[in-house]
């Protein structure tokens, strides 16, 4: 956000945005220094995170975390008056959401002002759901909350991160399918041993491996997890992603898992096999 202190100043100070994101008036330029270097130790603290949203490599507005930590998160946001109505805030605050796995966050509170109905539109069109209006003062109150899909996927990628194969097993239906590049796998026991084959291959061939995750809902009952590998062996250095959609059932447990590999990671971990020497199982 530092680098866009300039146009971050201009929206606050904009008659047009800063009554809707301030409650005391315009944000003086002079201030605008010590608002970022806050978000910077909220940020440091993990209380807090924001986000410049860019277009062509130029701010049209920001989207902002607010009480990370709790289980109820708040969120802010704002687009500069010539660049609304164009989807940047939607996509901004979809993204975001993207990141609760990352943060720790189930719920998310938005409130706007009554007479917003812009704003009242972008959250509606991303999942919130409008709740009872807040007194004092007077606005109308939005939550979004994780779905069911989401909480399981997120619950399976961090199992799956870490090695928990019996986390992983718990929550696989009975007659769980997973489809791989071809190869379809029935039921908890042998889907797990297709994942710890791998894992274990992984970790005894390569010095350094790390395993990250996030979590995309798609539906009520579908969820998409990004897996991003990080590997290195000597000199070689790989960092591999690919996606699986996963679906559940109506007691949360997943019925079935797509495996997506996406445009070049194959053949980039294809070379990285080659040039360490190893070839995968």
């Amino acid at each position: 956000m530092a680098a866009d202190a300039e146009p971050y100043g201009r929206l606050l100070a904009d008659p047009r945005v800063h009554p809707y994101v301030v409650e005391d008036g315009p944000v003086a330029p002079a201030e605008i220094p010590a608002r970022i270097a806050r978000a910077v130790e909220r940020r440091a603290d993990g209380t807090g995170a924001m986000w410049a949203v860019t277009y062509e490599d130029r701010f049209v507005g920001y989207v902002a975390l607010h009480g990370l930590g709790q289980p109820k998160v708040a969120i802010s946001y704002a687009t500069a008056t010539a660049d609304q109505r164009r989807g940047f805030a939607r996509r901004a605050i979809w993204a975001v959401l993207a990141r609760g796995n990352a943060h720790g966050f189930e719920e998310v509170e938005a409130r706007t002002h009554l007479d917003n109905q812009a704003s009242a539109a972008v959250l509606s069109a991303v999942g919130f759901v409008e709740q009872e209006p807040s007194v004092s003062p007077a606005r109308r109150v939005f939550l979004w909350r994780a779905s069911a899909a989401v909480a399981a996927a997120r619950a399976f990628a961090a199992a799956l991160d870490i090695g928990d194969w019996n986390g992983v097993r718990e929550l696989l239906d009975p007659a769980c399918v997973y489809d791989c590049r071809g190869a379809t796998t029935i039921g908890p026991e042998t889907i797990v041993a297709s994942y710890a084959e791998i894992d274990t291959w992984v970790h005894e061939t390569f010095e350094d491996v790390a395993y990250e995750s996030t979590v995309e809902g798609r539906t009520p009952s579908q969820a998409l997890i990004t897996f991003r590998d990080q590997m290195s062996h000597g000199v070689h250095r790989l960092d591999f992603r690919c996606q699986q959609r996963i679906e559940i059932d109506a007691s949360g447990r997943l019925v079935r898992i797509d495996h997506i590999d996406l445009p070049g990671e194959r053949e980039k971990a294809d070379r990285f096999n080659e040039a360490c020497g190893v070839r995968r199982p």
